[in-house]
């Protein structure tokens, strides 16, 4: 188990969700110009992308020479806001979805193999609406979810 084990598979767990779209990047990205920021963004014909990263991480030694390492992942989605067709709902619903594909996979298992010792529920920390885009010209909802999962080091 490592970070970067653990944020490989939330995002290869993030992708069987429904809905989730194929945008779905294991480290912050971030589009310089319209057709960068489409091309890590736009899926099919609409803004839906998800980034994965470590905000935090802390430490607990125990006596043996063995640790817990705590790490707070985040990953941050981005749907396009279209009010006349209820997006809101849709992208509310969309991260239900997620948050109870993790419920029952603390151990963020992929493939049968275990990535984490264990993990917290999934938590949504913040659900907006923002200005994003190349130019900051595109308006979508945007959400935060944390998720705290744990690795044994020896």
């Amino acid at each position: 188990m490592s970070l970067d084990a653990m944020i490989e598979a939330v995002g290869d767990i993030l992708l069987t969700v429904t809905g989730v779209g194929t945008k779905v990047h294991k480290y912050q990205r971030w589009g310089a110009d319209e057709a960068a920021f489409k091309a890590l963004f736009v899926d099919g014909d609409k803004i839906l992308g998800w980034t994965i990263t470590r905000e935090a991480s802390s430490s607990v030694d125990y006596t043996g020479g063995t640790s817990r390492d705590s790490h707070l992942l985040v990953v941050r989605g981005y749907m396009g806001l279209q009010d006349a067709a209820n997006t809101e709902k849709t992208f509310q619903n969309l991260l239900e979805a997620i948050r109870a594909t993790f419920q029952p996979n603390r151990r963020l298992k992929v493939a049968g193999i275990s990535h984490a010792h264990t993990s917290d529920r999934m938590q949504v920390r913040v659900v907006d609406h923002r200005m994003f885009g190349s130019a900051g010209g595109y308006l979508v909802h945007y959400a935060e979810l944390t998720l705290r999962a744990e690795e044994m080091v020896s």
